[in-house]
């Protein structure tokens, strides 16, 4: 019987990978924005913009704050992590929780997030700045310029928003059921366009 129960649960791991990680809900807002929830249950009322959480954290260590932003990468082998812009070339971790949720490994770059959680400035090692490079799908001699740690401003989030994302077998979905549309449309001498 564990021996069943351990083929079992090692299937349904296998078949996790790889799998693009879903939103717990998606909302269409008034407005006919998508909003893709992953964690913890939060709303975007009371968001504070990036340069605002900056402001608030020159008076302390740690900030408990709702942030919206934009995102610049996630990890695009789990999604456990991901980075949001902070300008100038520079960008804030944030990290997702214990690890007990995950956001799209693709498809949300530039995508507008909302974050909820703790922020705080922490130095990054070489060796977990080399593994969020790995995870981020740099090459190997990408990685190896990486010889300095960063000290940067970091977030632990609990749960998160993404405004505008679509899952690729969703879009994938949408194109084809268009493309099938469009071409009936246009059997029937109907221009789509």
């Amino acid at each position: 019987m564990n021996k069943l129960i351990a083929i079992l649960a090692f299937g349904l791991f296998l078949a996790s990978c790889g799998s693009e990680p879903a939103p717990e809900k998606v909302e269409v807002t008034e407005e006919g924005n998508t909003l893709s929830f992953y964690g913890a249950e939060m709303t975007t009322d009371g968001a504070i913009s990036v340069e605002e959480l900056v402001a608030k954290m020159n008076d302390t260590t740690m900030v408990e704050a709702k942030v919206m932003g934009t995102i610049k990468e996630t990890c695009t082998k789990a999604g456990c992590w991901m980075k949001i812009n902070m300008g100038q070339d520079d960008d804030m971790m944030v990290f997702l929780g214990d690890h007990d949720f995950f956001v799209p490994t693709s498809g949300a770059d530039g995508l507008t997030c909302y974050i909820e959680g703790r922020a705080y400035y922490d130095t990054i090692s070489v060796d977990w700045l080399q593994h969020l490079a790995e995870d981020a799908g740099k090459t190997a001699e990408e990685i190896a310029l990486i010889t300095e740690p960063e000290f940067k401003l970091a977030f632990n989030a609990d749960g998160v928003i993404i405004d505008g994302y679509v899952a690729a077998e969703e879009a994938t979905d949408s194109h084809e059921d268009e493309h099938s549309e469009e071409a009936h449309e246009e059997h029937e001498g109907h221009d789509s366009h």
